[in-house]
């Protein structure tokens, strides 16, 4: 059996947290998930617009003041203001939404505005301990009472359920900061949107009714509005609940096929030079190691969407195992690239499709002995 386990950018680890009464659930023909706010902001932030009073706790060294504020907002109707009356001081986020992986690069967007001050400071901390920085850098050049964009990209170290985000007033000691959009995001590989798109898996929560996983459709991701294959069905529902959309986490399967083939090599180069002819035998030296695979399965009606030129983690199973705990499971696992696909239509039997794949990076042999995540 072979799976498609997480698109990378997408599938991979990129959800969307959605703040309350936007959020609606239309029972139509194709079913809809309609966004009236923002029109579905990637970000791990909760509460990353500011428009809730919660989820934005002192730094660890206290400012005077902090509360939500309708002052000065970047967007909506409120921002998030800190008073500092020493260094450092400011506000930090509640933990992110997803866990944090070791070695995935992310993303910061957000928006500060200082009415007595030109600098601040952003702090990311670590996701296994919440305590260890992985990002601590002064913002300076910043313009007084304006709004300004801060942005940058920092690689997890060592991730974990504890990682959050703070804005402080560096070495400022007065004046007042207002923060509005913190947005938080895992950066998209090169060709990848790193939001919703078609073929995507999603899970819905935090709704009244329609707490689910769904599929989204081909053509189905649009600004404000995500459509549903038809095999998916909601129940109508206004908004009014704080909602929260994932992709799948790492490890969904996509597709299964009912064989596979697995061409696990290296690349060879003749290195025969005039002393090793002289024994009748040429040389040759082993250089990178390369690996492709050809899947062939049923075709599958709910997914008609192309993977071609997308790039999946695999796995290829030997002995799979609905426990590993009890049964070992036995497969091999590596990034790999969709280099084509096939359909085969005959006369007197089921459609069958077939995935090209060729490696990019390298194919691991694995014995999984602890539970699915």
């Amino acid at each position: 059996m072979a799976e498609i386990h997480g698109k990378v950018g997408a599938l991979y680890y990129a959800p969307a947290y959605i703040a309350a009464d936007t959020i609606s659930f239309a029972d139509t023909n194709p079913d809809t998930i309609l966004d009236s706010g923002n029109g579905f902001v990637n970000t791990l932030v909760t509460n990353w617009d500011m428009e809730l009073d919660a989820n934005w706790n002192d730094s660890p060294s206290a400012p005077a003041a902090n509360a939500r504020s309708g002052t000065q907002e970047y967007a909506g109707t409120y921002s998030r203001k800190f008073t500092p009356n020493g260094v450092n001081q400011g506000i930090k986020s509640d933990v992110l939404i997803e866990t944090t992986v070791t070695g995935v690069m992310y993303a910061a967007d957000l928006w500060v505005y200082p009415d007595d001050g030109t600098r601040c400071r952003v702090v990311v901390y670590r996701g296994d301990n919440g305590t260890t920085k992985v990002y601590d850098t002064a913002q300076t050049g910043l313009t007084q009472d304006a709004w300004n964009n801060i942005t940058f990209e920092y690689t997890e170290t060592a991730g974990g359920a504890l990682a959050t985000i703070q804005i402080d007033s560096d070495t400022e000691t007065s004046g007042d900061f207002y923060v509005d959009n913190v947005l938080v995001t895992v950066k998209a590989p090169a060709g990848e949107s790193g939001g919703f798109t078609t073929g995507m898996k999603i899970s819905v929560s935090g709704s009244t009714s329609n707490n689910d996983e769904f599929t989204i459709a081909a053509g189905g991701a649009a600004p404000g509005v995500l459509t549903l294959v038809g095999g998916d069905s909601l129940t109508a529902e206004a908004a009014g609940d704080d909602v929260i959309i994932k992709t799948a986490p790492r490890g969904t399967q996509l597709l299964g096929f009912r064989d596979w083939s697995i061409d696990d090599g290296v690349d060879v180069y003749e290195s025969t030079d005039f002393t090793d002819g002289n024994s009748g035998y040429k040389t040759r030296v082993a250089a990178l190691t390369d690996w492709s695979a050809t899947c062939n399965g049923f075709y599958q009606d709910d997914t008609p969407y192309n993977f071609a030129g997308l790039t999946y983690m695999f796995r290829f199973f030997i002995q799979n195992a609905a426990d590993p705990t009890g049964t070992t499971a036995y497969y091999y696992e590596g990034l790999g690239i969709v280099e084509s696909t096939g359909l085969v239509t005959p006369v007197d039997g089921l459609v069958t499709q077939v995935l090209n794949i060729v490696g990019t990076g390298s194919l691991t042999l694995t014995s999984r002995t602890t539970a699915w995540k």
